[in-house]
């Protein structure tokens, strides 16, 4: 949280910052995942069905659908940044397991993807977790040059198979220049 401190000038506001406070040690928040030093997050709500008429809801921010199905989200990292590793929020209580996916498409030829991560959920527990992945054997530098990326999603159908959200870690391999041209 970030306490400010306000004076009003006529029309003008000056706002200065007297505190920034973090939330820690919540039995709520849970312990965050390590990672970094940059995120991108991917949330639940950003996840659409590839087949616009499926339908779908949320329970407490997470998707899920009655009859299952196949859902995409766009992906939008750095160029030249390398992924380090990518985290799944889910909740999965059944027998199935949750599939999650982030695709390379090159714009030259979209029909043929590169895998740069297969994710997927095993066991079966009533309460969210997390699943982190870090193995990339096909390589993990983004090229948004050639390529665009998307994660693809194949979730069961019923309450018991719920995404919260995806955060994909990722660094450089030198310091970034202040300003780009």
């Amino acid at each position: 949280m970030i306490i400010f401190k306000g004076k009003l000038w006529g029309t003008l506001l000056a706002l200065t910052v007297i505190g920034i406070f973090f939330a820690t040690g919540s039995p709520l928040l849970g312990a965050p995942v390590p990672g970094g030093p940059g995120f991108v997050s991917v949330g639940s709500f950003e996840f659409k069905p590839v087949i616009p008429s499926l339908l779908f809801s949320y329970i407490n921010n997470r998707l899920y659908t009655a009859a299952g199905g196949l859902f995409v989200a766009p992906v939008h990292l750095p160029h030249g940044a390398t992924i380090t590793q990518i985290i799944l929020y889910y909740v999965d209580n059944g027998p199935a397991d949750t599939n999650v996916l982030l695709y390379a498409l090159p714009f030259d030829d979209p029909v043929t993807p590169k895998k740069i991560a297969d994710i997927t959920t095993s066991g079966a527990n009533s309460v969210q977790r997390t699943l982190v992945f870090n193995t990339f054997p096909n390589g993990s530098v983004v090229d948004n040059q050639s390529n665009f990326y998307v994660l693809y999603m194949v979730l069961y159908g019923g309450e018991n198979y719920q995404i919260a959200g995806v955060r994909i870690d990722y660094n450089y391999p030198t310091n970034l220049p202040l300003i780009l041209k």
